[in-house]
């Protein structure tokens, strides 16, 4: 199968609605057939879906204010999109991050590898 922009957006609004609900199992499901996941072009990539999920798992301290996606580029099932969140802190703090995902999906459109780049403004 091909990646499409509309199957890009939807695989991405999925991701949102999981991120905003707080939902860490359904958000890290995007990945279950990963083979290679960068949370940090710095660290070591991960196809351990234990080690996705507690990467994960700060979410539940984010009360999101904004979560917004701007597709740069889709080819060759590769979808690379920058990312914008906005959030409140454990501690009532706003922060902001703003970044980029490139995503490869396989023949099936499952992700199989996720890279992300980010920085907090």
């Amino acid at each position: 199968m091909k990646l499409t922009k509309e199957y890009f957006e939807n695989w991405l609004e999925g991701f949102r609605n999981a991120w905003f609900e707080k939902d860490i199992k359904k958000a890290v499901s995007h990945f279950s057939k990963v083979n290679k996941y960068w949370e940090s072009p710095f660290i070591e990539p991960t196809n351990d879906i234990n080690k996705i999920t507690d990467f994960w798992d700060e979410v539940k301290n984010q009360e999101i204010e904004k979560l917004d996606f701007n597709i740069i580029a889709i080819e060759n099932n590769i979808g690379i999109t920058n990312w914008n969140l906005v959030f409140k802190d454990i501690n009532g703090e706003e922060v902001e991050f703003d970044g980029v995902y490139v995503i490869y999906f396989d023949d099936d459109l499952n992700c199989a590898e996720f890279r992300q780049w980010s920085k907090k403004r």
